[in-house]
């Protein structure tokens, strides 16, 4: 009796066909793989969302850092035109001196290659804290295919910067002194490009070089999440003070 009581049992039992089966995966791989997929997508978004916000602010950083070399030469030789950095023998006047020193520090001085494109088509490369110095410090500058500063990277420990201050910035990856700690993974390739072009239109005056303009671009390439290289750039100008 208990045996017939099981068998009619089991007999009344529904297996799930093979269609049923299959249609239960593709449900629950929909459920689990759909939601895994925006959480994977939005991750590799923010990722280059941030390697993009990184690269647009180190290139208004190149740029930042020149202009505030001009800026220190021309309130030092302004307010010390005494000093004998500041002197001149060719008759120049007013902001004229401090211009001519600015360019004079962008070409091959001091051991460190040119930023012109004219004689350096590669460009030149710096960081931060090249850039730091004094007046009077002619700041270090490397070429983009050198072992200095092939890349930026960002440093994990704070740099102590001119006024005590602790800084997380971005430093050449192959100057040891300039890395603190350790660095991030991602880099970038930066470099600057100086052009000497006339204010003016046509023919230009006699003392032609103090009528001339510098268009410096500033370019960056970085790998993205997908493996691609990108390049971002800018393009600003600089001109003389009177």
């Amino acid at each position: 009796m208990i045996r017939e009581f099981i068998h009619n049992k089991i007999g009344h039992l529904k297996a799930f066909t093979l269609l049923e089966t299959l249609t239960s995966i593709a449900i629950l791989s929909f459920v689990i793989i759909g939601p895994l997929t925006v959480i994977m997508g939005s991750s590799s978004y923010a990722r280059q969302t941030k390697d993009v916000m990184v690269a647009t602010y180190l290139l208004e950083e190149s740029v930042e850092l020149l202009q505030n070399q001009y800026d220190t030469l021309y309130i030092y030789c302004k307010n010390q035109p005494s000093d004998p950095f500041c002197a001149t023998s060719t008759g120049e006047v007013g902001g004229q001196i401090p211009w001519r020193l600015f360019k004079e520090r962008l070409g091959a001085i001091g051991g460190y290659p040119s930023c012109y494109s004219a004689s350096n088509p590669g460009g030149c490369s710096f960081d931060y804290l090249d850039m730091a110095g004094g007046a009077t410090t002619t700041p270090s500058r490397y070429l983009v295919s050198g072992v200095e500063c092939p890349f930026l990277v960002g440093v994990t420990t704070p740099i102590v910067g001119g006024d005590g201050e602790n800084l997380y910035t971005y430093a050449c990856s192959g100057i040891p002194a300039h890395i603190n700690g350790s660095v991030s993974i991602m880099n970038f390739a930066r470099s600057v490009f100086v052009e000497q072009i006339p204010t003016f239109e046509g023919s230009l005056p006699q003392d032609q070089q103090y009528n001339d303009d510098l268009r410096i671009t500033s370019q960056i390439k970085f790998k993205g999440v997908n493996g691609v290289t990108q390049t971002q750039k800018i393009v600003r100008f600089f001109h003389a003070r009177p």
